[in-house]
């Protein structure tokens, strides 16, 4: 028994771009958001928080490659 998957074509346009129309219609039409603002700041909260470690991580990658350059 083999699950079933619908291939779903990605729209072709800018993240950014389609957040603020959606934004922008909610206002206009004063509909309830599709995303609250409180989940917007989780996930933001939650990209820096990602971003913060790929930079540590990059730190200390780039101190333990020069370390074993100089030897």
């Amino acid at each position: 028994n083999v699950p079933q998957f619908l291939k779903i074509a990605p729209e072709k346009a800018e993240p950014l771009v389609r957040q603020s129309q959606a934004f922008l219609r909610s206002v206009a039409t004063r509909e309830q958001p599709r995303v609250s603002g409180a989940q917007v700041r989780g996930t933001l909260e939650t990209a820096l928080r990602i971003r913060a470690e790929m930079e540590t991580h990059a730190g200390i990658i780039e101190k333990t490659s020069a370390g074993h350059a100089k030897q």
